[in-house]
């Protein structure tokens, strides 16, 4: 029987995978909120907006062996008719609405083992009140699929998978010593992720409920 231990001698300074999902929550969880509009200021500089804030994602961020989850927290901008300084961009997109965002902590975890990659799985459909998954992959071909659990209101694992052992001595090549960790790619629609392992071996993990 073999064991493994593993020690981080020095805490990360750096984050480096970076996602973004719903972990926490579903996207039809969010009750959108509407800036009020001024019917009568027809004359108004700044067009009022009927712009409703989309749902906001959680932020997960991995650095070394540290995984985190933050919910973000955002400030909508007053619903004044009042022109806007020259000085103050418009701005747009995602920031459109929003005058400001901070970011709270829901869970922070050490590993016993630094993130290689990191994807989110989507729900799917988008429709309901499923949420995303998180996927880990560590070396040399170890993956890790995790689920927010309201009832521990933490992570919990859903599955794991490892495609080490004499087993799987043919996907190797022969190689003992690879560069580079398992990459993780995620289906946009939610329906499989595929993992590239030992710099030339893809596995496809198909979603399931």
């Amino acid at each position: 029987m073999s064991f493994a231990a593993y020690k981080l001698m020095h805490a990360p300074t750096g984050v480096e995978h970076c996602a973004a999902g719903f972990i926490t929550h579903a996207a039809a969880d969010f009750t959108p909120r509407v800036v009020a509009v001024a019917a009568d200021d027809l004359d108004s500089e700044w067009p009022s907006s009927t712009k409703s804030a989309a749902p906001v994602p959680n932020l997960v961020i991995a650095a070394a062996n540290v995984l985190e989850v933050y919910n973000v927290r955002i400030t909508e901008e007053s619903s004044s008719t009042e022109p806007k300084p020259p000085s103050e961009s418009k701005r747009g997109g995602v920031l459109d609405n929003i005058s400001g965002a901070s970011l709270e902590l829901v869970c922070h975890y050490r590993l016993h083992g630094n993130v290689e990659s990191l994807g989110i799985l989507p729900s799917g459909s988008g429709r309901g009140r499923r949420k995303d998954s998180v996927i880990l992959t560590f070396r040399d071909a170890k993956i890790s699929v995790l689920e927010f659990d309201d009832s521990m209101h933490g992570l919990r694992i859903s599955s794991m998978h490892c495609f080490e052992g004499p087993e799987w001595l043919h996907l190797q090549r022969g190689s003992t010593y690879f560069p580079r960790g398992p990459v993780v790619r995620v289906d946009q629609l939610g329906r499989c992720a595929a993992v590239l392992v030992y710099n030339l071996q893809m596995i496809v993990l198909k979603a399931t409920e």
